[in-house]
């Protein structure tokens, strides 16, 4: 993965859940990819077979928990 980047994986079975999370984030704006089993395996050597769908975010960013909360 990029940095930046973030990937929210679903085991088989749940692939529902991970297109309703992919739908409702980009109903919000965010740039969201959902991913099959092969493109995971690309970015992510060695996945267990149970984890068969992913949402990549790729314009995710880290937030300074500590600076949210000091301002």
């Amino acid at each position: 993965l990029a940095p930046r980047t973030a990937l929210t994986v679903a085991k088989t079975g749940n692939e529902a859940a991970a297109d309703a999370f992919a739908a409702r984030f980009a109903a919000l704006g965010v740039a969201v990819r959902v991913l099959g089993r092969d493109e995971m395996v690309q970015r992510i050597p060695g996945l267990r077979p149970e984890w068969s769908a992913g949402v990549l975010e790729p314009d995710c960013s880290d937030i300074d928990v500590a600076a949210l909360h000091q301002h």
